[in-house]
């Protein structure tokens, strides 16, 4: 069942979508209780689930307001971490599918004669770092993200972020690894000189010879994962939990989002599975130490993420709903 709450978060998603609400502006409580036409405790609720999708920040206080923010790759991609774990994906898995779908990606771009001037001004920069070993894997990074970019479809651009965010970890140490060997530094002072032959294949337009040179390119670096790395699961716990991989400076986070999280984390790894039902809000109130508002702030997150299935009236917990 939908609560009022959850259709006002709704409403704020799709107005920041079509720009109705302004990003650059904090806005007061009174006047998202005008805008909303509801009561102070709803409008609370709502700001909370659109506060756990990183939505909107909220400073309290009597200067306080909120303030909202466009919808980003993060967000989606929690999601799609949440049904990658459940489904016990592997990093083989995830970088299989990166290969293959980033030389169709190349070669859509040569057939279509594309702009890569993007591209080729990080070769540039790559080019001036290739003999600064702890600076190159990143510039060598920055050009794949570039040429890739030269597709201008943001539905790839939004899938190929949420790809780079699960293996952003893996790929990290990997790339430490690399810079850090006498051979690993030639490979990547070799990757430099096939970046620069994939950009004359697609100046000349030739699909498939840009395509399987992409395609040899990307499966000698799948090398850097280990045998046993591919075949274990995908960890995607903190992408799930809203931390971005790699991250400096994690926001902070409050006592609904961390009680939130642990419940999350117990349904998709299967400590919790479909049709069992979570704590009471006593017991959890109990279990966490905290008072009962909390734990209501954590399920109502967790029901607007789809997790759960709340039963007005009972004196039973929420049933759980697996990611689908």
């Amino acid at each position: 069942m939908t609560t009022t709450a959850q259709n006002i978060a709704r409403r704020v998603r799709l107005a920041l979508v079509t720009g109705e609400l302004d990003r650059h502006r904090t806005y007061t409580e009174r006047e998202l209780l005008e805008l909303s036409q509801s009561s102070r405790p709803v409008l609370r609720e709502a700001l909370r689930v659109l506060e756990s999708e990183q939505l909107v920040t909220v400073r309290r206080g009597a200067h306080g307001g909120a303030r909202f923010s466009s919808p980003g790759t993060l967000h989606v991609a929690r999601y799609a971490a949440l049904l990658l774990y459940h489904s016990g994906t592997t990093l083989g898995d995830i970088e299989d599918a990166r290969v293959l779908l980033e030389a169709e990606i190349v070669r859509d771009i040569a057939a279509r004669r594309a702009d890569v001037r993007a591209a080729e001004s990080v070769l540039v920069a790559e080019a001036a770092h290739l003999d600064q070993p702890d600076e190159l894997p990143r510039h060598a990074s920055a050009w794949h993200r570039a040429l890739l970019g030269c597709a201008g479809n943001s539905v790839l651009d939004v899938v190929l972020n949420i790809v780079d965010l699960s293996l952003r970890p893996l790929a990290e140490v990997a790339r430490a690894r690399t810079a850090a060997s006498m051979a690993g530094r030639r490979n990547l002072q070799q990757s430099h000189v096939v970046h620069a032959q994939v950009l004359l294949r697609l100046s000349q337009g030739d699909a498939d010879a840009a395509a399987d040179l992409w395609l040899r390119h990307t499966r000698a670096g799948e090398r850097l994962f280990s045998a046993v790395a591919a075949r274990e699961r995908l960890d995607l716990l903190d992408l799930i939990d809203g931390v971005t991989p790699g991250e400096e400076s994690p926001r902070s986070f409050k006592g609904a989002d961390i009680i939130a999280a642990s419940l999350r984390r117990r349904i998709v790894t299967g400590q919790l599975r479909e049709g069992d039902r979570l704590p009471t809000e006593g017991a959890l109130a109990d279990e966490w130490g905290v008072a009962a508002p909390s734990i209501r702030e954590a399920v109502r997150i967790l029901a607007a993420e789809g997790l759960i299935t709340p039963i007005r009236g009972s004196h039973l917990g929420p049933k759980v709903r697996p990611p689908d």
